[in-house]
């Protein structure tokens, strides 16, 4: 399946036609809410943006030390440097990997039946390195994630239906000491550990989703990066349990 095919599943256009309709404003408000190692949302791009231009230099100059330098600059500025950085430390292969990467699971054009690329490094901070790497690839982190689950569980209770498969995303486990499941005692959502090719379907999926989204909402429209900024409202909606309203 791939995004094309995914935008046209009936509960897909019903789930992006109810959330632009009812909760356009929440997410906007959001997303300019949004704050991240103190930082407004715009200062953070910015920041990103940097390491974006240096990184496509480095891999187009084949300099290992620089593409690595700016895929743990990334970490850092995600907070997941600790459990990621040996693996591109230690990593000999880093550039044909992430060019490779660059080519292959691009969202516009990946099948999420496709299993060839199942050893692909991915995880909530490689995710990160990606979304710098791929403009239309989204952050899928246990924040927006869960997010994106709470919304789903409203639209779901609304229409009185079970979680259809197009709508069906799991999370990853956050690193911090929070249960941000929105599950309750009728919808659940299964949180999974590291695993590579689970977390790539989901991010994918998740990407194309929130891309159906900025088809049909007004609100984002002006917004440099749009699709980075809705990322965001996603993010700072998933950051706290208590805002999810997972309780029921």
């Amino acid at each position: 399946m791939n995004k094309d095919e995914y935008l046209k599943k009936q509960y897909v256009i019903e789930f992006i036609k109810w959330i632009t309709h009812k909760h356009d404003s929440l997410l906007f408000n959001s997303y300019k809410s949004y704050i991240w190692n103190g930082k407004k949302f715009n200062e953070c791009q910015k920041e990103l943006e940097s390491i974006k231009i240096k990184l496509k230099k480095a891999l187009e100059d084949e300099d290992e030390k620089e593409t690595k330098d700016e895929c743990i600059k990334i970490l850092v500025w995600g907070g997941v440097k600790y459990s990621n950085e040996n693996y591109i430390k230690n990593n000999p292969d880093i550039i044909s990997e992430l060019k490779f990467i660059k080519t292959r699971i691009d969202p516009c054009n990946f099948d999420i039946n496709n299993q060839s690329i199942i050893e692909i490094k991915t995880n909530s901070g490689f995710s990160k390195i990606y979304s710098i790497l791929l403009g239309n690839f989204i952050i899928y982190d246990s924040r927006v994630a869960a997010a994106i689950c709470y919304f789903i569980r409203l639209f779901c209770e609304e229409k009185e239906i079970e979680i259809p498969e197009e709508l069906l995303f799991e999370i990853p486990k956050g690193r911090e000491m929070k249960n941000r499941n929105p599950s309750n005692k009728k919808y659940k959502f299964k949180e999974f550990d590291s695993n590579n090719y689970k977390h790539l379907k989901y991010n994918i999926k998740a990407s194309w989703l929130l891309y159906g989204i900025l088809e049909k909402t007004t609100k984002f429209n002006e917004e440099n990066n749009s699709l980075r900024a809705l990322e965001a409202a996603f993010f700072m909606i998933g950051y706290d349990t208590l805002s999810l309203g997972n309780n029921g």
